[in-house]
């Protein structure tokens, strides 16, 4: 059988990848590495990260027709050298994110509608060890995608 979350889960990620301005293509690395499922990507160095886990989802059959509503937590991360202008930067690369949906939409799949929200709002990212501000700041979106799928 079909996986069909991660046929959705790899169109996300290959939207996510055409923001080249913030996942560039750099050393030894191809453009979009940024925008993984690796908790530990965020400290590979660059400036941008995206990293997907799997979220909720809930299943429809109408007849011949599976609805699915797949969401993915998606967390956003910014590094930053300088607090004073970190706030426009990180709207910035927020923006790109959430105008994917209606700039480059996901039409793949059976995949019919996108949509983001998130729950909380950004914040810093603390060393566990020592309490340091690592420089960088987070926030966690919720990708709703829902898709149609015949049944045979």
């Amino acid at each position: 059988m079909t996986d069909q979350y991660s046929l959705c889960l790899d169109a996300l990620k290959t939207q996510l990848r055409t923001l080249t301005a913030f996942f560039p293509a750099v050393t030894g690395m191809a453009a979009g590495w940024q925008v993984s499922e690796n908790d530990l990507t965020p400290m590979e160095g660059s400036d941008h990260f995206v990293v997907l886990r799997p979220g909720a989802f809930s299943q429809t059959r109408r007849s011949d027709m599976l609805e699915n509503e797949w969401h993915t937590l998606a967390t956003l991360y910014m590094r930053y050298a300088e607090y004073d202008n970190l706030w426009p930067l990180y709207r910035a690369f927020r923006s790109a994110v959430l105008e994917l949906p209606d700039t480059k939409p996901i039409r793949t799949n059976g995949i019919w509608y996108q949509a983001m929200a998130a729950q909380g709002e950004p914040g810093y990212i603390v060393d566990a060890k020592t309490g340091a501000y690592l420089n960088l700041v987070a926030q966690t979106l919720d990708v709703t995608i829902k898709q149609r799928v015949k049944i045979r």
